[in-house]
């Protein structure tokens, strides 16, 4: 504000379709537009967020054998998987259930430079949850857009039964189906799957799988 007391001295009044503003009111009129601006902007980020979050884990999880339910507390018994479940007080983009396991799984664009986010994201649920009056075991699982050179935050998340894998590496998909097999003790199926083309064609033939319009809809 002093700064701008110090140069209405010089410019006074900004003058629009003959309408004359002072050039205090005119800043703040800039702010607020600014304000506004970033606002929708961000609404608008978030909203193509979720949409491609459901979209990608959605056909992520129907191709590694699991089938999507809005409720899992009736199919504690089967693999199954539901889209921005909320726990007590945080949400995570996925659940993923069988056996009496859960994996938590957020998803989206971190950035190099942000590794304490990622490994919050790893870390902040808690290792036993309840689904249909059944304990159930918990880890986490993040899916970034890219890890930085050199981060240690993939080491750091096994540290705490967590992952972490980003979907710069081609062979993303297979690791999670790893990673998922691994926590889960369901089949993977990405076995035998050694190079990036045979991996791709499993996720081609899988594909017919995924009703992409049901996610694209939610």
């Amino acid at each position: 504000i002093e700064t701008i007391k110090e140069y209405s001295d010089t410019i006074r009044n900004i003058k629009i379709n003959d309408i004359e503003i002072p050039l205090e009111d005119f800043c703040y009129m800039l702010l607020s537009l600014g304000s506004q601006t970033l606002t929708i902007r961000g609404s608008e980020k978030s909203l193509h967020g979720k949409y491609f979050e459901k979209l990608i884990l959605g056909s992520l999880f129907t191709i590694l054998g699991f089938e999507y339910e809005e409720n899992l507390d009736e199919n504690i018994d089967r693999k199954c998987f539901t889209l921005s479940l909320r726990s007590d007080d945080r949400e995570s983009d996925a659940t993923v259930l069988f056996n009496r396991k859960i994996i938590r799984v957020d998803i989206g664009f971190i950035g190099r430079g942000n590794t304490e986010i990622s490994l919050d994201k790893v870390s902040r649920f808690r290792w036993m949850d309840a689904i249909g009056g059944v304990k159930h075991h918990v880890s986490t699982m993040v899916i970034v857009d890219v890890i930085g050179d050199g981060s240690r935050i993939s080491n750091m998340a096994e540290e705490i039964d967590g992952k972490i894998e980003a979907m710069s590496n081609p062979y993303w998909v297979k690791n999670v189906a790893t990673h998922v097999s691994e926590k889960l003790g369901v089949e993977n199926v990405f076995d035998g799957c050694e190079s990036l083309r045979d991996i791709q064609n499993k996720i081609s033939q899988r594909l017919d799988l995924v009703d992409l319009e049901k996610y694209i809809q939610m």
